[in-house]
């Protein structure tokens, strides 16, 4: 569906990575780990188009990304950025947003439009907001509002940017929940996410980038836990735990640093 082929990424000349072979295969969950500054927001921005590459090429659907029109690629590709403001609209107002690239010269929302619309407030529980404006909302309700545009955006392909930053942890789960309900329904998703434990229970596979903005090991969450690069990478100690639901988790402590011991805590969920 989407691949990259010796890519090069970053802005004005700035290389960020480099050499960066990679393909999302339909119908999977594929997310982006690594470092901060490792250049996993910049990756997926050439992976959605909103970037050039500096070297390499993306291909989406087996064909140039440069190559698709802005209109094309919307209905290709939907892109959640992990920055924005927030505007003086209502929910229904920002998820018809995502319909825009299907509309004609009148920008008018046919009966397919809204049934679109309705049915991306459905699946993301944001119907009961529809009329509430956005900054009347929590930050997980409007995190909610923002993924249903891009649902509602009837691509085949989904790129969200750190869809959980900022939220609590009741709204982090809800969220990688409904990113395993779109995928049951069809959608391709690529993300990219701080929390090493979602990334590893909920992807089909998972892309770890270091420091350097290569990528170490794209694999399954098993072998990439089993290989130990994500403890070289982010200096932790991980272990695997079975819940007592027998869900798997994973848990992350500091390692110890020029022979003193970190004060921060353990990471798990």
């Amino acid at each position: 569906m989407l691949e990259c082929i010796a890519l090069s990424t970053g802005y004005a000349g700035i290389r960020v990575s480099r050499n960066i072979d990679l393909s999302v295969r339909e119908g999977e969950i594929l997310t982006l780990i690594g470092p901060n500054g490792c250049g996993k927001t910049t990756l997926l921005k050439t992976l959605s188009g909103l970037l050039p590459p500096l070297e390499g090429s993306v291909l989406l659907e087996g064909k140039n990304i440069a190559q698709f029109s802005i209109r094309e690629l919307a209905r290709r590709r939907a892109y959640l950025s992990q920055i924005r403001e927030t505007p003086d609209l209502t929910a229904e107002a920002l998820v018809a947003h995502g319909r825009f690239s299907h509309m004609g010269f009148s920008r008018r929302m046919t009966a397919h439009d809204r049934r679109q619309v309705s049915q991306a407030m459905a699946v993301t529980g944001i119907g009961p907001w529809r009329e509430r404006r956005l900054k009347q909302l929590s930050g997980g309700q409007c995190q909610r509002a923002y993924l249903a545009m891009t649902v509602a955006q009837e691509t085949p392909l989904l790129l969200w940017d750190e869809p959980t930053t900022y939220l609590d942890i009741h709204n982090r789960l809800s969220i990688m929940e409904l990113a395993k309900e779109l995928n049951r329904r069809g959608k391709t998703i690529v993300m990219t996410l701080h929390d090493l434990s979602d990334a590893l229970t909920v992807s089909h596979r998972v892309c770890l980038m270091d420091e350097t903005g290569a990528v170490c090991i794209l694999d399954t969450p098993e072998a990439v836990f089993r290989s130990g690069e994500i403890d070289r990478v982010f200096s932790v100690q991980s272990e695997q735990v079975t819940l007592r639901s027998g869900r798997i988790s994973y848990v992350f402590t500091p390692t110890e640093q020029e022979g003193r011991p970190s004060s921060a805590g353990a990471e798990t969920v």
